[in-house]
This record gives structure tokens, C-alpha cells and sequence, in this order.
């Protein structure tokens, strides 16, 4: 039986057809899931990135109060991370309590490192997410699903604002007393159903940084 060219010619030219129907399906199936990821992702950030978020500590902090403040207005807005404020967050892990049954750290005033927690507490960052519980992946990254609100009434704010003075009696700095005013507004809105309670992302979308056992 002698040597059949034409077969042969044919049989290549499937596999080939094979190989390229294969491959272009992966291709499309990994398209898919890159763009499903990239929408699932939108959904739960943003979409329209806030100039300057991505660069300046501030700026952020600054959006993730206006994005709150605008409600369901605000949802298409996306605030950024940036280097400065995602080194802020570890610091404020590093000084966590850690809670090995619920694999979780706590940042709150009762915290063991009193002295890193005031300081920390001055800076502006501190604002994005305050108080915060946050859930430790197997991996070691720490989520963050806290509401974003003030533990304080609107009353305490608006005396802090309208007096310049804390309860004691001392003197506010003007930026304290302009941090409540804000706050205060914010909590008259929160009261009224109006607020964003993740300007930051969508519960567990929110990583602030990672956990070292």
C-alpha cells in the first residue's frame, strides 16, 4: 500500500484546525474571565478613578468622605490607592491586637500599644477607616468591612465645632474642629438612610495590608 500524500495533507490540516479551535477558546475563556473580573471589581470599587487619590494620602481620605457623603450619587466614583496611605494601614496593623480565635486584628483606644494608637491616631489617614476589626485571610491579608461612620453623636460634634473646644475645655486645633463639623454632617446624613457605608469598596473587596505571624 503505497504512500497516500493527500491523506496525509488532510490529517495535518485538522490537527492544525484543532489546534487553533482550542486555543482560541481558551483565549476567549480567559478573556471572559479577565473582563468578568475586571466588571465584578468595578462593581464593588468604581468605576471613574478620583484624580490624585492614587498619589496623595490626603486626597484619598478627602474622596472617601465626599464619595460617602454623596450616597448612592457617589457609588460610580472610585478612590484610588496609593504608597502613603497603604503604609499607614500596616503601621495601624503592626499595632493591632491579634485575636488568634478569630483570626482577626483589633485597632481600637483599648488596644495594648497605647503610645503607637495615639500616634497614629493623629495622622489624617487615620480617618479612612478609624476603629477598625480586620478579618486575616490564609494568605495573611487583612480585609476591612467596618461602615465607615463616627462612633460620636451629632450633638458632640457640632459643640466641638460651634464652641472650638473638647469637652474639657481645651482649645481645638482648627483642623480637629473643621474634622468635626464634617463628621457631624456626616452623621446627620448617615441618620437620615443617605450615606455610602463603603466609600472604599464593597465588603471584602477592602485590603489594607497583611498580616505577619
Amino acid at each position: 500500500m503505497g504512500f497516500d500524500l493527500w491523506k496525509h495533507l488532510q490529517d495535518r490540516v485538522g490537527e492544525v484546525d484543532g489546534a487553533v479551535r482550542q486555543n482560541i477558546g481558551g483565549g476567549l475563556r480567559m478573556a471572559g474571565d479577565a473582563l468578568s473580573g475586571i466588571l465584578t471589581d468595578v462593581s464593588k470599587k468604581g468605576a471613574i478613578p478620583i484624580p490624585l487619590t492614587n498619589v496623595i494620602p490626603e486626597a484619598r481620605t478627602v474622596a472617601g468622605y465626599g464619595k460617602s457623603l454623596l450616597g448612592p450619587a457617589g457609588m460610580p466614583l472610585r478612590v484610588m490607592d496609593n504608597p502613603g496611605s497603604s503604609q499607614f494601614y500596616q503601621q495601624a496593623i503592626n499595632a493591632a491586637d491579634y485575636d488568634p480565635e478569630r483570626q482577626v486584628v483589633i485597632f481600637n483606644k483599648d488596644i495594648e500599644n497605647q503610645a503607637e494608637y495615639d500616634r497614629l491616631g493623629q495622622n489624617l489617614s487615620n480617618k479612612d477607616f478609624g476603629q477598625f476589626v480586620g478579618q486575616i485571610q490564609p494568605d495573611g491579608s487583612v480585609i476591612v468591612d467596618d461602615d465607615y461612620d463616627t462612633n460620636r453623636s451629632a450633638l458632640w460634634h457640632w459643640n466641638r465645632l460651634t464652641t472650638g473646644k473638647d469637652k474639657e475645655g481645651r482649645e481645638l486645633h482648627p483642623l480637629n474642629r473643621a474634622i468635626s463639623g464634617a463628621s457631624g454632617l456626616h452623621k446627620k446624613l448617615e441618620q437620615a438612610g443617605w450615606t455610602n457605608p463603603h466609600p472604599f469598596g464593597a465588603p471584602g473587596s477592602v485590603e489594607i495590608g497583611t498580616y505577619q505571624r
